[in-house]
């Protein structure tokens, strides 16, 4: 028995409407200042193109209780328009996402000087994980 589908469609609208577990899209977002300054907490990214449930129920478990944020532009313009400036406040970012975005987010992790660490959490995603700490 096949369980119910879930369009691409549908699931980003779940992804953009789900209040407080998953919030903007960065990009203008960034602009507007609705990311708070300076918190300690851990910032958690996620790739807008990650609409697997069972990725989404992953994430869920791994990183109960964190600021979720969805990544939702090119990730080079997303860091050039303030992800950057996000990540260093946060002290410590995950971003769960497909290889692409999370190798491009790791090279310009080490261009700034960041720490880095990428490990697989299933079949297509990965997790980076962004520190400022030595």
């Amino acid at each position: 028995m096949k369980g119910p589908e879930i369009s691409r469609r549908k699931a980003m609208a779940g992804l953009a409407g789900a209040g407080g577990a998953l919030g903007v899209s960065f990009g203008p977002a960034l602009e507007q200042g609705n990311l708070a300054g300076g918190s300690s907490t851990a910032l958690l990214l996620i790739d807008a193109r990650q609409t697997d449930p069972a990725t989404l129920a992953m994430v869920e478990q791994l990183y109960p209780a964190q600021r979720y944020e969805v990544l939702g532009q090119e990730p080079v313009r997303a860091w050039r328009d303030g992800l950057e400036v996000a990540v260093r406040k946060a002290g410590a970012t995950h971003v769960v996402g497909r290889w692409d975005v999370v190798y491009v987010l790791s090279m310009l992790g080490r261009e700034a000087a960041l720490r880095t660490s990428i490990r697989q959490l299933g079949h297509g995603t990965f997790c980076l994980t962004l520190s400022t700490q030595a």
